[in-house]
């Protein structure tokens, strides 16, 4: 090769090289301050979830909130946390994509409404604010509906969704089925309840909620349970599992209930293998 070439050559080579051990030096070993600065200002990811990116800029906000929440000292590799909050990271990125694969969505009034929920909660049991109870765990409104509010509803709204599927749902439904039509066939629902519901209040009452209002239970079975007319019989899906409900009277905005519960299974074991089928690349693992 000609001198001239060879040097040519060098010099095309050489930005390839820089650029090669820029990024070895970023990923390999621990984050250190450097490391955190360059991932700051870059935004570069750790992993890649069917395409979808994890920062590492995110990873570090995570983990230092969980720093934050967690009372025993404020080293992450020393409680364990880099890669716990790491792992639940990539965990919750999976569950979300196989949420979005069957439709599951939340909205952002969904968000809120919840969010106004905790808030009365925690000033009715507590007397306390919402906010300042937030303020002290080194969180605001948004950040608790961002990376706490958000997925817990994401899940709780898949789990009903599972538990909504006759076809992966088969044996609580065969079994709320049977349990219905006894019910509407004469048998005592009462009696029914205390033997074959699956929580031990419906058992020892007999499934006698007495009355409530629809606003207090569960928002799938609340309203479920507002359409429903005095003498009317429902299976009602829920993220608990399945209801058999039947509704004895109204006193104005109260109804009187009797209900037999029967537990889903199988749940973690879907969302398992549907989390094995999704993609991941990881780039940088703490």
């Amino acid at each position: 090769m000609p001198k001239k070439n060879f040097k040519k050559s060098i010099w095309l080579f050489l930005p390839f090289a820089v650029t090669a051990a820029f990024f070895l030096w970023l990923y390999a070993g621990a984050l250190s301050p450097a490391r955190s600065a360059v991932f700051n200002t870059l935004a570069l990811p750790a992993a890649f979830i069917n395409g979808s990116p994890i920062s590492v800029k995110d990873y570090e906000f995570r983990l230092n909130l969980a720093q934050n929440l967690n009372k025993g000292g404020t080293d992450g590799s020393e409680a364990g946390l880099d890669g716990t909050v790491f792992e639940k990271m990539l965990s919750d990125k999976k569950y979300e994509q196989v949420a979005k694969n069957y439709g599951v969505r939340i909205s952002k009034n969904e968000i809120e409404n919840a969010y106004q929920q905790r808030q009365k909660q925690m000033g009715d049991e507590y007397g306390n604010s919402f906010e300042k109870t937030l303020k002290a765990s080194g969180l605001d409104a948004q950040m608790f509906k961002k990376y706490i509010l958000s997925h817990e509803l994401l899940m709780d709204k898949l789990l009903l969704w599972y538990n909504s599927s006759p076809k992966l749902s088969q044996k609580a439904f065969e079994s709320a089925t049977d349990l219905l039509n006894r019910a509407k066939a004469g048998e005592d629902m009462g009696m029914l309840a205390r033997k074959y519901s699956q929580d031990e209040t419906g058992s020892a009452t007999k499934g006698d909620m007495g009355f409530v209002d629809p606003l207090a239970l569960l928002p799938e079975i609340g309203e479920a349970v507002s359409g429903m007319q005095t003498g009317e019989y429902k299976i009602i899906p829920s993220r608990a599992g399945i209801h058999i409900v039947f509704l004895e009277e109204k006193n104005g905005n109260l109804v009187h209930l009797r209900q037999m519960f029967i537990k889903s299974q199988g749940f973690e074991s879907w969302l398992k293998n549907e989390t094995n089928k999704i993609s991941s690349i990881i780039i940088y693992r703490p």
